[in-house]
């Protein structure tokens, strides 16, 4: 399938890749890779083949790849609270005053717990690719969008992705730097 996309359906970028809006579909976004030295496309496409048969629910859905003008795009869901409208980032919740810095490193916690219970692989501590889905009750569920399986496609980070202890020992790190950076925010 191929699909054209345009200034009309940006919906963020970051480092790598540009997001979009997918012009079928309300619920889904394409992750466009941008920079031509790091493809983060490739290493995702290869953590979501190697956690397949998991449940990893508080990751956004990975639905394919698709080909667009810009080149190749990785296909996931937008995350969406229970009215529609797209979930904020934990770091604009904690700006806003809408989530205290100690409810914040509890939502980071619970992560934590998913992403070692599943072996996932996290190289990024940015709380930007937190999203907070927030649900009927008012609670909030924390989703990763971005950072998790191999930063590049070296033979470290291969080990560390396949390997299920290397992956939790660097996970253990980059949560600590997400607490860290949480930490940071207050005041």
């Amino acid at each position: 399938m191929y699909v054209t996309l345009n200034e009309n359906l940006y919906l963020a970028e970051g480092s790598c890749r540009t997001v979009y809006q997918h012009p079928d579909s309300k619920n889904l976004c394409i992750k466009v890779n941008h920079n031509p030295e790091k493809d983060r496309n490739i290493t995702e496409v290869v953590f979501f083949k190697n956690h397949k048969k998991q449940n990893l629910d508080f990751i956004s859905h990975y639905e394919g790849i698709i080909d667009t003008n810009f080149g190749k795009g990785v296909v996931t869901e937008i995350v969406k609270d229970h009215d529609g409208s797209v979930s904020k980032s934990l770091e604009d919740y904690i700006e806003e005053g809408m989530i205290s810095i100690e409810e914040a490193l509890s939502y980071v916690d619970d992560l934590r717990v998913q992403v070692l219970k599943n072996s996932v692989l996290l190289h990024d501590d940015g709380i930007q690719n937190i999203l907070m889905r927030k649900e009927q009750d008012g609670t909030f569920t924390p989703i990763l969008i971005d950072g998790f399986g191999p930063r590049d496609m070296g033979m470290k980070a291969l080990c560390r992705m396949l390997l299920r202890p290397l992956a939790k020992h660097k996970s253990k790190h980059v949560v600590k730097g997400m607490k860290k950076r949480t930490a940071m925010m207050e005041g």
